[in-house]
């Protein structure tokens, strides 16, 4: 490499080469061609928000979703990809079908939702020493529950009310459902 190259700025055809060959191609191949380290051309796909693609598919075409998505749509997105991440992070084994489903009715009922003076769900308590914790400072308790992944829109709908006060009903069911 040339000293001339090195802190060379990107021309915009090298970065639509890049655009259109990082998915596809390794950084190993492309670096010769436009003539960059490697870690080079990893930073500025990152920068430009590049992502590899799996090599089962053929490759979708370039459309950032800021791009192809307007503001309200971009929002709603990243929401819908933060609730999913947060769900799979606390379940690996979560359904994603039953999840987008869940997440469909929580979207079209959330304005009645918060609306709502109740609503209500199954859960128990896991069996566990810490599933109530309760404070030596006189301040309180937490209560962990274990929610089955068919109350998921519900889950949802308690999520809305973190921060605030609810009163909590506690009505046992059969067979410990």
């Amino acid at each position: 490499m040339t000293l001339s190259r090195l802190h060379k700025h990107w021309t915009e055809k090298e970065m639509q080469y890049l655009r259109e060959k990082y998915p596809i191609k390794t950084a190993k191949e492309i670096a010769p061609v436009l003539g960059r380290k490697l870690g080079t051309i990893h930073a500025k796909a990152a920068s430009l928000g590049i992502a590899k693609r799996p090599t089962k598919r053929p490759p979708a075409p370039n459309c950032p979703m800021d791009k192809a998505l307007t503001p309200a749509q971009c929002r709603a997105m990243r929401t819908f990809l933060a609730a999913l991440l947060r769900a799979h992070d606390k379940n690996p084994d979560l359904n994603i079908g039953t999840f987008m489903t869940a997440y469909r009715k929580y979207i079209a009922g959330r304005e009645v939702v918060c609306s709502m003076t109740s609503f209500n769900f199954i859960a128990s308590l896991p069996p566990i020493q810490s599933a109530i914790n309760i404070s030596g400072q006189g301040d309180g308790a937490r209560v962990k529950l274990d929610i089955p992944q068919s109350e998921l829109p519900a889950i949802l709908n308690l999520q809305l009310l973190c921060g605030q006060a609810f009163k909590v009903t506690i009505e046992p069911v059969g067979d410990g459902q």
